[in-house]
C-alpha cells in the first residue's frame, strides 16, 4: 500500500477532508511537519509562509481557502476574511503502517523493520498480525521474507 493508495478513510477527519482538496500525499506532509500542533492557517499563504513552502503554492492556497472566514461588517457586508488556528492532527499509525507496508514490499526482516519505524521488534509483529487480518490472510508471515527470499 502507498500513500496514494491509501483510503481517507484510514485519516482522522480534518485530514480526510483536506485530502480531498489536496490530495493524500499533501495530508501526509502536512501531517508529519506539523501532527500535533496548533498553527495559525491564514486567509491566503505568501510564498515564504511556512505553508507554501511545504505544500507548493496551489495546495497552500486550497488550505487557506478551506479555513478562511469572513468577517461581517456593518449590515452584513463582507469586510475581509481571517484566518483560523487550526490543530493539525497526527497520522502517525497511519504513516507507520505505510511504512511497514513498504517493508512488507521490499522483504525487509522483522529486525530491519523495527529499525526502520523506530520501535520494538515485538510492535512490528503485532503490526504485522493485523496487516494479515484485514488482509484476510491466515498466514503470520506473509510479506515478510529473509535474506534469502524465503518465508521464515
Amino acid at each position: 500500500m502507498t500513500a496514494s493508495q491509501t483510503d481517507i478513510s484510514d485519516l482522522p477527519a480534518l485530514l480526510a477532508g483536506l485530502a480531498q482538496i489536496i490530495g493524500i500525499e499533501a495530508v501526509l506532509t502536512l501531517a508529519a511537519a506539523r501532527g500535533g500542533q496548533r498553527v495559525y492557517i491564514p486567509p491566503a499563504a505568501m510564498p515564504d509562509h511556512w505553508l507554501t513552502q511545504l505544500l507548493g503554492h496551489d495546495a497552500a492556497r486550497a488550505v487557506c481557502d478551506h479555513f478562511k472566514l469572513s468577517v461581517q461588517g456593518h449590515r452584513d457586508h463582507d469586510v475581509g476574511w481571517i484566518g483560523t488556528p487550526v490543530v493539525i492532527p497526527s497520522a502517525i499509525r497511519l504513516r507507520r503502517r505505510l511504512l511497514l507496508e513498504q517493508a512488507c514490499v521490499k522483504g525487509f526482516s522483522i529486525r530491519e523493520t523495527a529499525i526502520q519505524l523506530g520501535i520494538s521488534e515485538r510492535m512490528v509483529s503485532h503490526m504485522r498480525a493485523a496487516r494479515n487480518r484485514r488482509l484476510g490472510r491466515e498466514q503470520q508471515h506473509v510479506g515478510f521474507m529473509d535474506k534469502k527470499g524465503n518465508d521464515p
